[in-house]
């Protein structure tokens, strides 16, 4: 007698199927497997997790098969499951289920032999994002206030509203009196944030207030009657992952751009809001919404995050409503509302909430959600419907390259970032000191080199400098270029160490040359004030002969950062060189005099010949690295470790100058990285990966984070799981077909050559 698996209310009910089991279990079909979760999850771990780690990988010495009772056979009759991809799904499916209060799952076969490409990407769009989803409410302050990087004695819950939001801070105010669970203390910033007060705060690290918003109140417990209609919530943004529990900079642009390839394009115009509500109240989009990152940016990508987020998100978005609306009307005699509307959540569409799991039971594709435990979790991610009109949209587009334009004035023009003889800006913090939220080993390096200056051994010379025993200005302008490190998101590389804030980075300027240009291009279509236009344009072109005068370099056919304090270029060759061709600066005439002096081509061939390796584009060539010791260590944004903004700023690159042959090759490359790792090492996703020996287990700074996880990976990591949705456009169908199949890119790419 065979069991069928139904429920209620989350409550399992098992039932007799009432059939007979025939005498042989096989058929055409692949099969379902009835499957005990504790105990199947128990015996799997014990026999095929060898090294303890509670994952199954190729480094793991177990027999690499495992024995599940069909569903046709009531159990009674085994099938094996073989190697390492489909154990380790198994072990996967069996910790969602857990996590999901299952004690009994229907599981196919399917499920466990999953291509792996449909699988990753599945992972990614229907549960990753949710995952790494955050508000800044009632709902979410017990998830965002959670620091792994507080290195603080004190650990309160703080949270720090702006000088001039008095509805968030009574908001605020109104949740610690209530929610004595939370302990959680609301501090108003002052009016003018200094530098000192900042500093200030060093050992009272909490996060910071964004955005709220007024929604229809969807609470499970409303009352028509005395209920409110409308309640504050968060405004949603999607984190990094990991101990990157905050907002940040420009990991929220990466981001965007795997959430619109993934139909979301409202939770991308949530993190635009909150960048315009940094920008109004903070003075600048931050590195990300901590106590101690007020004093520093990251690299600018606003405008593109608005453009992408208007034209292929919520524009294609509200067309499509305004059709399905029209085609509704002339179908029916209803008398509806006119007015377009986009109902949808935050997350995008109706069908991101997707069932994973069939028939209630099984891990297997299906229409109907799974309901997590509680209804407080599921209430979690939901948000009313949000009314988009054509007239609202262009009011928001409006307000968002309002803030932009501000951004621009008043950081990236201004004093400390601007470098007025080159007229290029640099990345330079108002902050001074230790960055508190470093790792605690970070500066050993440091602080033993300088230690030995003054006779001391590491630890002693830390604490004299940190407590303002030892005055020693060395030290104080070498973390004046270690928080103009950080803030230029390159945290860290022998690139920028020790000199970043003299330095008008290549990066920087092209995405400055970007925001100018796009900020002309916005006016002059929306606005009709060609006179404004004019005048961004004019930065824009400015800007574009500053980097030809100061960063190109014609002999080497590649563009250097410019070290405006020693008057020279870097000649530190690093794949940010390449992003000249993600704005469009590059030039594909430089020269009228010399016709056959072709920038962009010339750039391009530089380009990939120092920085395309096996797995992709590496973040800095060998010999600029230089050597590495124990005293001069690996730095995680140099050779020979690869990251997802630098690939996909390159792919972009390319295509904007009809490379595509080229992009897909990169593309390819780096997406093969990922799913090596993904197929075998138990569904790993991580931040970074070793593109020369292709390998996510990374010996430097920092370590890697979204390795260090229990059975399943559950969020990822936002940029990589962008990088690889953004990746699979880039592939043709042979391409894809040869990923899927996981062969390696030397030899798929020597082989295409040979014919």
């Amino acid at each position: 007698m065979s069991v069928r698996i139904e429920e209620s209310d989350n409550k399992k009910k098992f039932k007799p199927n009432h059939h007979r089991r025939g005498s042989l279990d096989n058929n055409a079909k692949p099969n379902q497997f009835i499957i005990n979760v504790a105990e199947t999850q128990s015996k799997i771990l014990e026999q095929e997790d060898t090294n303890g780690d509670f994952q199954i990988t190729v480094d793991d010495k177990g027999p690499k098969t495992f024995k599940l009772g069909t569903l046709n056979s009531d159990g009674y009759l085994k099938k094996d499951i073989r190697g390492t991809y489909a154990l380790s799904n198994l072990l996967q499916e069996l910790a969602l289920a857990t996590s999901y209060g299952r004690d009994v799952i229907v599981l196919d076969e399917d499920r466990l032999n999953e291509y792996p490409i449909d699988r990753l990407h599945r992972l990614v769009k229907y549960h990753f994002w949710d995952a790494l989803t955050r508000r800044i409410d009632e709902q979410g302050l017990e998830i965002i206030l959670c620091d792994s990087k507080n290195k603080s004695a004190d650990h309160s819950n703080r949270i720090y509203v702006p000088y001039d939001d008095t509805r968030a801070l009574n908001y605020y105010n109104d949740i610690s009196k209530r929610r004595k669970d939370l302990k959680l203390e609301v501090i108003r910033l002052p009016k003018k944030i200094t530098s000192e007060y900042v500093q200030s705060l060093d050992n009272y690290p909490g996060i910071l207030a964004l955005a709220l918003r007024e929604e229809n109140n969807i609470d499970e417990n409303y009352d028509k009657e005395k209920s409110p209609k409308t309640v504050l919530r968060g405004v949603p943004f999607v984190v990094p992952g990991g101990r990157f529990n905050e907002m940040y900079g420009w990991d929220s642009y990466f981001e965007t751009l795997g959430l619109l390839i993934d139909e979301r394009p409202l939770i991308c115009k949530s993190m635009v809001d909150n960048f315009v509500y940094q920008i109004e109240h903070y003075g600048k989009i931050l590195n990300a919404n901590r106590s101690y990152y007020l004093t520093r940016s990251q690299p600018p990508f606003l405008t593109d995050m608005i453009n992408k987020t208007y034209y292929t998100g919520l524009l294609p978005k509200l067309n499509a409503s305004t059709n399905s609306n029209s085609n509704s009307n002339s179908n029916s005699n209803s008398n509806s509302n006119s007015n377009t509307n986009i109902n949808s959540n935050i997350n995008g569409n109706n069908n991101e909430n997707k069932n994973i799991l069939k028939n209630k039971t099984s891990s297997s594709t299906s229409s109907s959600p799974l309901k997590p435990k509680t209804k407080k979790q599921s209430n979690f991610l939901k948000t009313s419907p949000i009314p988009l009109t054509k007239e609202s949209l262009r009011q928001w587009q409006k307000v968002s390259f309002t803030a932009a334009i501000k951004e621009l004035l008043s950081v990236w023009l201004n004093d400390p970032r601007i470098e007025r003889q080159s007229g290029l800006s640099c990345y330079h913090t108002e902050g001074f000191g230790v960055p508190p939220e470093t790792e605690s080993s970070h500066f050993v390096a440091i602080f033993t080199e300088f230690g030995k200056k003054h006779h001391m051994d590491w630890k002693t010379f830390k604490s004299a400098y940190m407590n303002g025993e030892i005055k020693d200005p060395e030290v104080d302008e070498y973390f004046v270029h270690d928080r103009a490190v950080r803030e230029s998101g390159h945290d860290t590389s022998y690139r920028i160490e020790k000199r970043c804030a003299n330095l008008a980075c290549v990066d920087l300027n092209s995405l400055l040359f970007k925001y100018e240009t796009d900020i002309a291009d916005y006016i002059h279509k929306f606005c009709n004030d060609d006179l404004k236009a004019d005048l961004f344009y004019y930065l824009g072109r400015i800007r574009k002969n500053s980097m030809n005068k100061y960063l190109w370099n014609e002999d080497k056919k590649i563009f250097y950062d410019w070290d405006w304090k020693e008057g020279k270029q870097s000649n530190y060759d690093s794949p940010t060189s390449m992003w000249p061709l993600w704005c469009g600066c590059a030039e594909e005439i430089k020269d009228q005099i010399k016709p056959s002096s072709n920038q962009a081509e010339e750039l391009i061939k530089t380009s990939l010949k120092l920085f395309e390796v096996t797995g992709g584009i590496v973040g800095s060539t060998e010999e600029s690295r230089g050597p590495t010791s124990l005293v001069r260590p690996n730095r995680q944004w140099d050779y020979p470790y690869g990251w997802a903004p630098h690939q996909i700023m390159a792919w972009q690159g390319l295509k904007n100058y009809g490379h595509h042959t080229n992009a897909g090759r990169l593309a390819y490359r780096w997406l093969y990285t990922i799913l090596n790792s993904f197929v075998h090492y138990n569904g790993v996703v991580p931040e970074k990966f070793n593109v020369v020996t292709i390998d996510h287990k990374c010996k430097v700074e920092y370590g890697n984070v979204g390795i260090d996880f229990k059975m399943l990976s559950r969020e990822g990591f936002g940029w990589m799981n962008s990088s690889f949705e953004v990746g699979i456009t880039y592939l043709t169908k042979e391409q894809k077909m040869a990923l899927g199949a996981l062969i390696h890119p030397d030899q798929y790419f020597n082989r295409k050559n040979c014919h």
